[in-house]
């Protein structure tokens, strides 16, 4: 009924209002899962639906009940009205309770989805590089070792051993490790390798061998004084060890000399033949 300002309708005194209540659907909401088990890198969807005609009623997924969602989700509608929670490279951090909330009204509904993730089965230390690299002799070189599970330690070894030759830098990235070498030199020839660790234990990458191409620098001559008092007929026999930035970095040289007076001073000239 509709009244005026002062309560009358077509004439009459008084005007009587009634009250019009709409009773609201009891709300209902599900979820498609109570519990996900997830790998790391994995991608899930948590998927919330109503399960009332309950026109004007919302939903909305919360970390925890309150918290943002990670970065790495995405929330939509599909045509069916489903409201879809979608993890995309899932990761350790992802692990928590997801909550969907639906609301109508007064009414207010909430249920929950663990989601658990543990890291992958096959954890691996990965090396950007081949078995055999050559690199330009004063170039720079860049490794890089990444892996499909977190890494709580990362290492670098050099033939064999944790000692890196000079110039050598190493840094973490986002769960990758970095080594960088600058102004690449002969002596930065060898083998690489990289060792992850985290709660499954430690993981080393295959090995890359680093070769060192270009023009090596001169390694000149070696001199050497032999001095004998005898005072007969000698053969003197010296070696002689010449390290230099070429690859093999230690070449060693054997000279013979034969003098038959005393004393005597030779001085000898050793060139290298390799």
């Amino acid at each position: 009924y509709f009244c005026n300002a002062i309560g009358n309708i077509s004439g009459f005194e008084d005007c009587d209002f009634a009250k019009l209540f709409v009773q609201l659907p009891m709300l209902k909401i599900s979820v498609n899962t109570s519990v996900v088990n997830a790998t790391i890198g994995d991608t899930v969807k948590l998927i919330c639906k109503l399960e009332c005609f309950c026109i004007g009623a919302t939903l909305m997924w919360e970390r925890n009940y309150s918290n943002p969602l990670p970065n790495n989700t995405m929330v939509y509608y599909t045509p069916n009205g489903e409201l879809v929670l979608e993890f995309t490279n899932i990761q350790l951090s992802d692990w928590d309770l997801y909550t969907c909330q639906g609301e109508l009204g007064d009414q207010f509904e909430v249920l929950g989805t663990l989601v658990i993730v543990e890291p992958s089965e096959d954890f691996q230390a990965i090396l950007n590089r081949d078995a055999n690299t050559d690199v330009d002799f004063g170039a720079n070189e860049t490794l890089i070792c990444t892996s499909n599970s977190p890494v709580i330690l990362w290492q670098w070894t050099f033939n064999g051993t944790m000692v890196l030759p000079d110039l050598v830098q190493t840094f973490n990235v986002t769960n990758r490790a970095v080594l960088f070498i600058c102004d690449v030199k002969f002596f930065h020839a060898g083998t690489y390798e990289c060792l992850a660790t985290n709660e499954r234990g430690e993981m080393a990458s295959d090995n890359s061998s680093l070769r060192v191409v270009g023009d090596r620098p001169n390694t000149g001559t070696s001199s050497i004084s032999i001095t004998s008092s005898m005072a007969s007929s000698v053969t003197t026999s010296t070696s002689v060890t010449s390290t230099t930035y070429s690859s093999p970095v230690t070449s060693t040289y054997s000279v013979t000399s034969t003098t038959y007076s005393s004393p005597v001073t030779s001085t000898y000239s050793v060139t290298s033949t390799t």
